[in-house]
């Protein structure tokens, strides 16, 4: 028998305006009363003890999050383009991969692939962290064949892009995330980890600093609001900004 939630301690906690109660409604049946009150407190503790979260406030976090998850599946796509380009123009042929410690990762793709002869078609069939665990053991000349100019590409990184992506792909509200990094020493992640990790390992310094810009342009407001938003008030906790320091941009 069914149970529904009761919304009232939402907007008993939150400070709205009569016009935003429609949009605040909608998006507790569309997002879900439990989504809702896990960014709330998340901003609560932003803000401290005794100061209300607005609606524009709550309504912006959601906005800005999904902003940063777009600029972030487009980077991680991008890398694991180039990853599979890497692989497949170096070894076309299935025969000619090396076989020692790749075999196991492609064992799955092999039983789903009808083209076992073609690296590329059969990558085509690997998860992310497949993918990651071959690139790992190639030889460093195949790896630099698509990643010219890479600040790192160390397993850790690649580990934490991995953990992002799964963030990244089940739709996790990002802005207070722990990242489960799997492969490493590395343990737990934050989103900021995941950032710079991506960051060291896009390819050249062009894609880097378009990068910045996407993550920097993801704060900004803008006017093509619809009606089912409120209005913008992004806290500036919650912007992500990279930092230029002894020539090198951090986060």
């Amino acid at each position: 028998m069914a149970n529904p939630v009761d919304f009232a301690p939402f907007f008993e906690r939150i400070l709205i305006k009569d016009e935003d109660v429609p949009r605040a409604e909608m998006f507790l049946h569309k997002r879900g009363f439990a989504v809702n009150m896990e960014v709330l407190m998340h901003l609560e503790f932003i803000k401290g003890d005794n100061v209300k979260v607005t609606y524009e406030e709550l309504s912006s976090a959601f906005r800005y999050d999904k902003r940063i998850r777009r600029v972030l599946f487009k980077y991680i796509n991008y890398v694991e383009e180039i990853m599979r380009a890497s692989i497949a123009n170096n070894y076309p042929c299935m025969e000619d991969l090396p076989k020692k410690g790749i075999m196991n990762e492609l064992k799955d793709a092999l039983k789903k692939c009808e083209d076992k002869e073609s690296t590329s078609s059969v990558l085509d069939w690997l998860t992310f962290q497949h993918l990651v665990n071959i690139f790992l053991k190639l030889p460093e000349e195949a790896k630099r064949d698509s990643f010219a100019e890479p600040l790192s590409l160390s397993k850790e990184n690649l580990n934490i892009v991995v953990a992002l992506r799964n963030m990244v792909s089940h739709n996790r509200y990002l802005l207070n995330i722990v990242l489960r990094v799997k492969g490493s020493d590395v343990g737990d992640a934050t989103l900021t980890d995941g950032l710079k990790a991506l960051y060291e390992i896009l390819p050249d310094d062009e894609s880097r600093k378009n990068f910045r810009e996407d993550i920097h342009d993801a704060a900004n407001e803008r006017k093509n609001r619809h009606n089912y938003q409120a209005d913008w008030r992004l806290l500036p906790e919650l912007r992500l900004k990279f930092k230029k320091k002894c020539g090198n941009y951090t986060i």
